[in-house]
């Protein structure tokens, strides 16, 4: 096995162990999301003139879905744990970022008497930072995204360059997609909100308006929140313009002149800074 084949069996681990932990973090913050609405919804409907036994038996219910937010969100929403998450992606986005470089014969790759153990040097620190999540690590499905062997450039733009466009402009289509539909249920439940507050004094009306115009106002605070959480408005503009400015240096390759290490280089910066400001952006708090 040559060191690149074994820096790209080390990334599709990592990207494997990144991947199992978002979703394990997706999967808690949904449940969360779900288990709060519910909550709202019990107790808005404990508060009415209906039957006591029936109303003790919501209030019991509000009271669990409200425990149950707060237990996972101490178990699985917790910083160390979303942290998990991050180091892992870097990780695996590290070694893609090194096995390209090197299989395009760019940056500190460009001598082949060091250019393997310079590989063997930058594999063996990027996972020693992340060694304590080896308890997390995964098996692979398949071989990866890394190359096993080196690229002309217009293999490294087809391989590297093509694939992430086309990514970051698909995952931003599926946030904004996301995006807009927690906006107008947000929008909606503002609304309704309203509409009831404005019909709280009609004496038509024998149930408690305050109560259910606090649920809304509740659940529409729970929606921005998951909103904020999932970081979907702050992603899609950063996914997009990624891809836009992968896109132009594209067009410049056409008209420009440059060695095709330079234009590696050029892309990689890009993609650096995409991860730089994507894991910023997840390191607030």
């Amino acid at each position: 096995m040559s060191i690149l084949e074994s820096v790209a069996d080390r990334q599709a681990v990592w990207s494997e162990t990144a991947n199992a932990l978002k979703s394990a973090t997706d999967r808690a913050r949904y449940s969360t999301f779900i288990a709060s609405f519910l909550g709202a919804l019990f107790a808005a409907c404990a508060v009415q003139q209906i039957n006591p036994d029936i109303a003790t038996y919501l209030a019991v219910l509000s009271a669990i879905s409200l425990a149950f937010v707060t237990f996972i969100t101490a178990r699985w929403l917790n910083k160390d744990v979303i942290d998990r998450h991050l180091r892992a992606r870097i990780a695996a986005e590290a070694l893609k970022r090194e096995a390209f470089l090197y299989a395009a014969q760019a940056g500190p790759y460009h001598d082949p008497q060091t250019r393997d153990k310079i590989l063997l040097n930058q594999k063996a620190e990027i996972e020693n930072k992340v060694n304590d999540l080896l308890l997390f690590e995964q098996t692979t499905r398949g071989l990866g995204s890394c190359p096993r062997q080196d690229l002309s450039l217009n293999e490294y733009l087809e391989q590297r360059i093509d694939k992430q466009i086309k990514y970051y402009r698909d995952r931003s289509m599926q946030y904004d997609t996301y995006s807009q539909r927690l906006h107008t249920l947000e929008w909606m439940l503002s609304l309704v909100a309203a509409i009831i507050a404005a019909l709280a004094a009609s004496p038509l009306l024998n149930i408690d308006l305050a109560a259910i115009t606090a649920v809304l106002t509740t659940l529409g605070g729970a929606v921005v929140s998951h909103l904020e959480a999932t970081r979907f408005d702050k992603l899609i503009p950063i996914y997009r313009t990624t891809a836009n400015r992968l896109v132009n240096i594209k067009l410049k390759m056409q008209i420009d002149e440059a060695t095709p290490a330079n234009w590696v280089m050029e892309c990689e910066t890009v993609l650096a800074a995409e991860n730089s400001t994507w894991m910023g952006l997840w390191l607030e708090s």
